[in-house]
């Protein structure tokens, strides 16, 4: 019998002058990955009119408006210094006078809706990153969903203007998407031979024997899918027609196909972060930035499928059979042998028992009593996305492995593509194995942070039904590389 790990189980617009400064946000690197169609650029519209400083406030855009890659920002140039600025947005482009400019931004249908007033620097400028969750709170009609198109304007105080004292940039009609041409957090594998399973210390029968893998190139998440991604793909389904998920007791399921649990929300169980109020998906707060759990193997790959549609590639997955087509360019969870050797960073010579050495200790990775400063209220004590990157307190080592990737060892454990064998090492091919062709079980990786030291080795195995959730059991997804 396939081990098991501890989890639980079934059973109208206002443009007010608001005084309130904001900085302007950093903005977020971004890695490229070839082969997925870019997001349609933003386009300005409607006029800019003259204003105490020049010939008129401009509004652009600085990165690709879509969630999952959330690095797009808002730019005002042109405007008085020092002075506040507020963004709006709304359903429809319009030409209406306003103050001393023209409002370029109606409703639509939809409403109106500003985000947080900043103030512009010495040079009249003013940057805004933009949150994807506000405003509205929640998915309101005013969320950024991918395939939904937003207008959008600057509105800004001119008191040297004369006449209202206040002015307008020009229009911007933003379509937002999810397929980017950047890829926020994926990391590119190179193709290579490695000796697959456990080459020190003590552990299962099933790690041996000791194996040849070769594999192809692939891309992979850097980190842990996020309770806030998964949460934007739960909004997108639950906002289409037809919906795509329904949610009954707290559990969410998936509308059409096979019919599967997804994941739970927090009304079916403590350890989740998904929030339903009946018409929208929320994130505990706090927890937006902490790995997705409670969610089945069935939730991680409907997740990979809709990644896959959003940046135009093919799915991988039959959501009638559950079948993957390992040949597809789309997202997938990856197989096991694909796991271990990205979870090994390169460090093949000699083998390691974690993606750094020999050694665990609290520092590292997120264990049972790792001592952590999460680890206290209640459970899930998960950590953030990259949390042990040097940067936390107190301070650290950076602990991405050689290819870039964190948390392959703890915080949570992952699912993978493969149906679980005990065996499958005495059988498996050489080249890029897939899994055994039947078995109840799927494969997980990793160590979570309920598991002991041992369990987080690169080489330790373990399995769980699909169609359960855990609450140490979480994801990340690859594609192949084109």
């Amino acid at each position: 019998m396939p081990k098991q790990v501890s989890r639980s189980t079934l059973p109208a617009l206002a443009l007010a002058l608001l005084l309130v400064a904001g900085p302007a946000s950093a903005l977020s690197a971004s890695r490229t990955r070839e082969g997925i169609t870019s997001c349609p650029s933003p386009t300005t519209y409607c006029v800019t009119s003259p204003n105490s400083v020049g010939s008129g406030a401009l509004i652009s855009w600085i990165g690709t408006p879509s969630p999952p890659t959330d690095d797009f920002h808002l730019v005002a140039t042109g405007c008085p210094a020092s002075q506040p600025l507020l963004f709006y947005y709304g359903g429809a482009a319009t030409a209406l006078p306003l103050g001393n400019g023209v409002r370029c931004v109606g409703s639509g249908g939809l409403g109106i809706f500003r985000f947080p007033a900043l103030i512009t620097d010495g040079a009249g400028a003013a940057v805004m990153k933009l949150d994807y969750g506000q405003p509205p709170a929640g998915c309101g009609a005013g969320q950024w969903l991918a395939g939904l198109t937003r207008y959008c304007q600057g509105w800004y105080r001119d008191p040297a203007g004369g006449g209202a004292q206040h002015n307008l940039t020009d229009g911007l009609e933003v379509q937002v998407c999810s397929g980017s041409g950047t890829a926020v957090d994926l990391v590119h594998v190179p193709a290579g031979t490695f000796e697959m399973g456990r080459h020190v210390g003590s552990g299962y029968h099933d790690e041996l024997p000791v194996h040849t893998v070769r594999l192809d190139a692939f891309d992979i998440d850097a980190y842990e899918v996020s309770n806030e991604k998964y949460e934007l793909y739960l909004n997108w389904a639950i906002s289409q027609t037809p919906p795509r998920v329904t949610v009954v007791a707290g559990w969410v399921y998936q509308v059409g196909g096979a019919g599967h649990a997804l994941c739970r929300t927090t009304a079916a169980s403590s350890y989740s972060r998904i929030t339903w109020n009946g018409t929208c998906f929320g994130v505990t707060a706090g927890k937006e930035d902490h790995p997705m759990v409670d969610v089945t193997w069935y939730g991680a790959g409907a997740y990979a499928n809709q990644r896959s549609r959003d940046e135009g590639l093919t799915p991988c997955y039959d959501e009638a059979t559950w079948d993957c087509d390992h040949s597809a360019d789309g997202y997938r969870l990856p197989t096991e042998a694909e796991w271990e050797y990205a979870a090994r960073g390169g460090e093949h010579s000699p083998y390691r028992a974690y993606p750094w050495g020999d050694a665990l200790d609290g520092s590292q990775a997120n264990y049972w009593s790792s001592g952590d400063p999460f680890e206290a209220g209640a459970t899930p004590w998960t950590t953030p996305a990259a949390y042990y990157d040097g940067n936390q307190i107190p301070a650290g080592v950076d602990m991405a492995n050689g290819y870039g990737l964190y948390d392959t060892a703890g915080n949570v454990l992952e699912w993978c593509g493969d149906r679980y064998s005990e065996s499958y090492y005495s059988s498996s091919p050489i080249g890029n194995p897939t899994g055994p062709a039947a078995g109840t079980h799927r494969v997980i990786r990793g160590g979570g942070w309920e598991d002991f030291a041992s369990l987080l080795r690169s080489a330790s195995r373990n399995a769980y039904f699909p169609a359960l959730p855990g609450h140490d059991l979480g994801f990340r997804v690859v594609a192949l590389r084109r």
